[in-house]
């Protein structure tokens, strides 16, 4: 050994030795209790997560429009009046509202391209034009490109240049009414054709309105039928309003009433039920 080779090391200066720790693989029970740690948390993760909305096919949308439609229908209400052969019905307008409430719900439009437009004298009518129609309405995804198309058509008389226009409306309607299969009980086929049409009255809201506030010209005092009638109708709307005082003033002056201020009560008495769904 060469002289630059020695080491000297001093008696006094400690010899510091590093001493390698023994580390031990983990026994198979502590792997086990650390996996079903590992395991038990990400089942917590996942049972915490927020889930995913799956977006809805077109057919899916289809169907819920259906039910949407259906679901609504069920709240329209008679605004219309034909007094020629004395029948309520539905107004095409509610019918249109409908159906775009019920597409915007889904996220879907639709689109009208014409097709055929026939106008033609009416063979029995006075200066009467009858419009014939025909169109393609198109129901499309907002989300895709995928659509659905119909065949609709309807016609519509008037004596002016209207009839294009009502032929317009009434195939939405009967669109609508087909193919949803909503009713407004206007046009039931099994309706006996012969029967005799009863005429009867039809108060518009805006003409009971002008009655409420005094605008008729009958004078003659008031009947008992008046008396008997205003009487349960306040006692009725009493029960159901759950006021005791309702009506007072109507029935300290019902003596002296006369026919037309019975008739303005009576309007005033029949709104206010509607209010509680009393059949007045």
């Amino acid at each position: 050994m060469d002289d630059d080779e020695i080491m000297v090391i001093d008696d006094d200066e400690p010899v510091v030795m590093e001493v390698k720790k023994e580390t031990r693989k983990p026994t198979q029970k502590k792997e086990k209790e650390m996996g079903e740690a590992v395991q038990k948390e990400v089942q917590e993760v996942e049972a915490t997560a927020t889930p995913v909305k799956t977006a809805m096919s077109f057919s899916e949308k289809l169907f819920k429009l259906g039910q949407d439609i259906a679901e609504m229908s069920t709240k329209m209400e008679k605004d219309g009046y034909n007094s020629a052969q004395s029948y309520e019905y539905v107004k095409a307008s509610q019918y249109k509202t409908m159906l775009r409430k019920a597409l915007a719900m889904n996220r879907l439009r639709y689109t009208v391209n014409d097709m055929i437009s026939n106008v033609s004298d009416v063979l029995k009518g006075d200066k009467m034009v009858l419009t014939q129609y025909h169109a393609q309405l198109t129901i499309k995804d907002v989300d895709s490109d995928e659509s659905e198309s119909y065949l609709i058509w309807s016609q519509g008389a008037d004596m002016l240049d209207k009839g294009l226009s009502k032929a317009k409306t009434l195939a939405i309607k009967d669109f609508v009414k087909n193919e949803y299969l909503v009713s407004d009980g206007e046009d039931d086929p099994e309706a006996d054709v012969g029967a005799p049409v009863v005429k009867k009255t039809f108060t518009t809201p805006t003409d009971k309105k002008d009655i409420a506030t005094g605008i008729v010209s009958k004078t003659s005092t008031i009947t008992n039928d008046q008396k008997d009638t205003i009487t349960k109708m306040i006692g009725a709307i009493r029960e159901k309003a759950g006021d005791d005082g309702y009506g007072e003033k109507t029935l300290a002056k019902l003596n002296t009433m006369t026919s037309t201020e019975a008739t303005v009560a009576l309007t005033k008495l029949e709104l206010k039920g509607n209010e509680y769904g009393l059949e007045v």
